[in-house]
């Protein structure tokens, strides 16, 4: 996987650059998520010999007791084993080191009680919750590709009908639907970082279910019901598109090349399965090929870690640092450099790229 190059008051030149947002210095753990090592089970040990695709998350069969207690006094929706599985995936010593923003990797155990945990029937019951601008499907108009929101009123079978031809998302949908928002917040706490959670809603047979995209967020992708195909690449050379924002390729008329990139993950993701994807990490879906013969429509749900959009990133911390020391060092020592028309929006600019 090409390195980036790192990112501080250098991004006024390279702004297309990620890397160093994407991998935090050891020293910056405390500084992302000061709570993280407190999270860590007790009694877990380091496991640098472990393959990130090995990681054993999910909660052992003895809990099974307790999850089923759980779904019955919490109406139905087991709670219990989603907070052990994220709390033991992102306190994990190696998705620490090697895989937080560094890697995607699709996990080789499954979560047993992700397995329908939501399907088309909840869709069904919920997705009228949501207001129509968070229900959405991507098209074509022009050059480029755009999500299109419901009509206000809209029902189910206006999703269904919608589905015959493209994804469907419910954007947001763990701020508002009661079992989703119980994820967020068992994902909220075992990060202590701001989460936000989708549901997508794919019929089989969809030859390009999403493009070929980046995003802002790492993401946890969780499949729930039915099948889909993923590929996942390495992040283009920034030199390559330098005056775009590299956690938001691939949307309106950018169009990547997935020809040019080094292919990382091609997997089908089942039921219960888990992929991590790292921001800005270029992924695009479909529901063809060993897919299409899926009787079930996929559904998912990806919650996403929002680092980056909030600047809780070493990046940004480096460079709201070195923006700072080196306005005071150009007052103190009377220099101008630093203060040339049109450098100082160059430098807000990059920082919000971060």
């Amino acid at each position: 996987m090409p390195r980036m190059l790192p990112r501080g008051l250098s991004s006024v030149m390279l702004l297309g650059c990620a890397s160093a947002a994407l991998v935090p210095a050891p020293s910056s753990r405390a500084l992302l998520n000061p709570a993280w090592s407190a999270l860590r089970p007790r009694g877990a040990k380091m496991s640098a010999a472990v393959q990130l695709e090995d990681i054993k998350a999910a909660p052992p069969p003895a809990l099974t007791p307790f999850s089923l207690a759980e779904a019955v006094s919490i109406q139905g929706f087991p709670e219990l084993p989603w907070r052990y599985a994220l709390r033991n995936l992102v306190t994990d010593e190696t998705f620490l080191e090697q895989g937080w923003a560094r890697r995607p990797f699709k996990l080789k155990q499954e979560w047993e009680f992700a397995v329908n945990a939501y399907t088309m029937g909840d869709v069904e019951r919920d997705v009228s919750m949501l207001p129509a601008q968070f229900v959405a499907h991507g098209m074509q108009w022009g050059n480029g590709i755009y999500n299109k929101p419901m009509d206000a009123g809209f029902s189910f079978e206006d999703v269904s009908r919608t589905m015959s031809g493209a994804t469907v998302v419910m954007l947001n949908a763990g701020f508002i639907v009661p079992s989703l928002a119980k994820v967020s917040l068992a994902t909220l706490e075992a990060t202590r970082l701001p989460i936000w959670l989708n549901v997508y809603l794919t019929r089989p047979g969809l030859a390009s279910s999403t493009q070929l995209h980046t995003d802002k967020q790492d993401v946890l992708v969780v499949q729930t019901t039915g099948r889909k195909r993923w590929r996942v690449y390495a992040p283009p050379e920034p030199a390559e598109a330098a005056e775009l924002d590299p956690f938001a390729r691939g949307k309106g008329t950018d169009q990547m090349d997935a020809s040019k990139l080094k292919l990382l993950v091609d997997t089908v993701m089942a039921p219960g399965q888990v992929l991590y994807i790292p921001a800005a990490f270029p992924h695009e879906t479909d529901t063809v090929g060993e897919t299409v013969s899926e009787k079930e429509s996929s559904v998912h749900l990806t919650i996403g870690i929002d680092t980056h959009l909030w600047g809780l990133s070493w990046a940004q911390a480096c460079a709201t640092d070195a923006f700072e020391s080196a306005s005071k060092c150009a007052r103190a020592e009377g220099t101008v450099d630093l203060f040339k028309p049109g450098i100082q929006p160059l430098l807000r600019k990059a920082r919000r790229w971060h």
